[in-house]
């Protein structure tokens, strides 16, 4: 008797803490949808958007415009633009679709929470502290690769994780590695930066499971490959091109450690303000869950929760940023919960007269509110920051401010030379269709430096400074830092253009031009 109402206890427990996080949840999405606005969230989010556009338009990715991604975020953007038609708007449906993305993200991390402590305060806490860490709060609003990369892995992660009990039956185990494993699959295919968790998996799962593993190997490789096939047909065989030598994450030939050590510096400091607190108690709790001798599987959780916490190492490459911590926010979630909910049980914060002693009650209405501030006080922030879309690139008023120039002085479909993010929106096309701005301006500096020949690059600036000497680019925005630097582009606006104007964003200083 004892034990089933033990049981029926934890059930209980474990339905409220659902419902909480339901509540919270749509709490978070109400909050959304009154802040939807069209309002430019970042670069990345611009470039994917408008190759999305271009696809869903007829367009192939890699053979007709160059990309440096896996191509399936950008044919899962592809049909949300088509879905926005015929609802009425993409850009809304896009940023709907997000929302919804990442709550059910947040539901993921609440089952690796509970597949790992069997917990349900720590379901609930870890699934309220995925939602509301700073850096995803405010990447996930944007249609980014590391979006969907997040969702992939971490349900992998899940499915790897022993069940127990009957859920631990090999055909139900099975079932399990062959989902990991195509799921593991769809990672690579999102964005090259899966592929350290991708090995991780591909070691660990051999070592785990011996010849059971055929069934997380064989749909991983066999249907891996498939796909490989059939981009390489579709992209006439210039995908492998693409997706490898179009990488810009790389390292300076010279000064390599003194680079290193500058963004590591720079980037890791913005991410140690914003999320350092509980990035400090999920070690702790890692820390803790290491010595721990009931929880099977210990080694696998232990080193994909490091590799979680290295992502911070990504920082270092060049064009990557401090957006890329959010691939370890799912497991940095689970163990500062963990961590957390243990620390309150050991202090007895819910214990029976704890709180009717005024021995406990004085310092406790000082101390803790105290500790939630410091906690919480830089996420919150920028949390409200992210809100006021003060974290983006371009707030609601700016970009209706362009989208009304841009109206102005050009007609839909006709050329422009901008940020990606005005062309998508407004309906335009870019040269080229060279939406990576970043990535091209990477490619000549590159070959620039070291006196190479890049025939990408070059038919590039071709079909660039051709288009700007024949006045058929209508509106030029020239970003100071990227294009305006390369030569040949800024000798052939200063020579057929007229400047207008200047737009100051969060990143971008952009030079404004109409033809002469």
């Amino acid at each position: 008797m004892q034990l089933q109402t033990g049981e029926k206890h934890g059930q209980d427990a474990l339905r409220l803490s659902i419902l909480s996080l339901i509540l919270v949840g749509t709490a978070y999405f109400a909050v959304g949808l009154l802040t939807l606005s069209p309002a430019y969230v970042d670069f990345g989010d611009g470039n994917y958007l408008y190759l999305s556009k271009r696809i869903s338009e007829g367009v192939r990715v890699y053979r007709d415009m160059v990309s440096p991604q896996p191509p399936l975020h950008l044919f899962c953007g592809a049909a949300l633009v088509r879905l926005g038609q015929l609802l009425g708007s993409e850009i809304y449906t896009v940023r709907v679709f997000l929302l919804l993305w990442h709550l059910a993200t947040m539901g993921m991390v609440a089952a690796v929470a509970w597949r790992l402590f069997k917990r349900p305060m720590v379901v609930f806490v870890s699934g309220l502290i995925f939602l509301f860490l700073p850096i995803g709060f405010w990447w996930s609003r944007g249609y980014q690769s590391e979006n969907w990369l997040i969702l992939w892995l971490t349900w992998a992660f899940f499915l790897l994780l022993p069940a127990g009990g009957q859920d631990d039956s090999p055909g139900k185990e099975t079932k399990r590695l062959v989902l990991a494993g195509l799921l593991s699959m769809l990672a690579v295919y999102t964005n090259m930066t899966a592929l350290p968790y991708v090995l991780l998996f591909l070691v660990f799962v051999p070592l785990r499971f011996g010849k059971r593993s055929l069934a997380f190997l064989s749909p991983f490789f066999l249907v891996g490959a498939a796909v490989f096939l059939v981009m390489l047909i579709y992209s006439e065989g210039t995908y492998i091109e693409n997706v490898w030598s179009n990488q810009i994450g790389t390292y300076p030939k010279e000064n390599t450690l003194q680079y290193f050590a500058e963004k590591l510096s720079g980037q890791g400091v913005k991410i140690l303000y914003l999320e350092g607190p509980m990035i400090l108690l999920a070690l702790l709790g890692l820390a803790r869950y290491m010595r721990s001798t009931e929880v099977p599987a210990r080694m696998f959780v232990t080193w994909y929760s490091l590799f979680c916490f290295g992502s911070i190492l990504f920082v270092t490459k060049g064009g990557t940023m401090d957006y890329i911590f959010s691939l370890a926010e799912p497991v940095l979630s689970v163990f500062a919960a963990w961590f957390l909910c243990d620390l309150i049980h050991e202090l007895g914060l819910f214990r029976k007269g704890f709180w009717t002693q005024k021995a406990n009650l004085v310092p406790a209405l000082v101390l803790f509110p105290t500790i939630l501030t410091v906690l919480t006080f830089p996420a919150l922030r920028f949390e409200a920051q992210t809100l006021a879309e003060e974290t983006y690139e371009n707030n609601t008023e700016g970009v209706l401010g362009v989208m009304n120039f841009i109206e102005q002085h050009s007609k839909p479909g006709e050329l422009v030379l901008m940020p990606a993010y005005y062309a998508y929106l407004s309906g335009r096309r870019l040269p080229y269709d060279c939406s990576s701005s970043y990535m091209w301006f990477m490619r000549w500096f590159n070959a620039d430096r070291d006196g190479a020949r890049d025939a990408k690059v070059e038919r590039l600036l071709e079909t660039v400074t051709g288009a700007l000497r024949r006045k058929e680019i209508r509106i030029v925005f020239l970003h100071k830092r990227q294009f305006g630097v390369i030569t040949p582009i800024r000798q052939a606006v200063e020579e057929h253009y007229r400047p207008v104007s200047r737009l100051q964003t969060l990143n971008e200083d952009l030079e404004i031009f109409l033809p002469q």
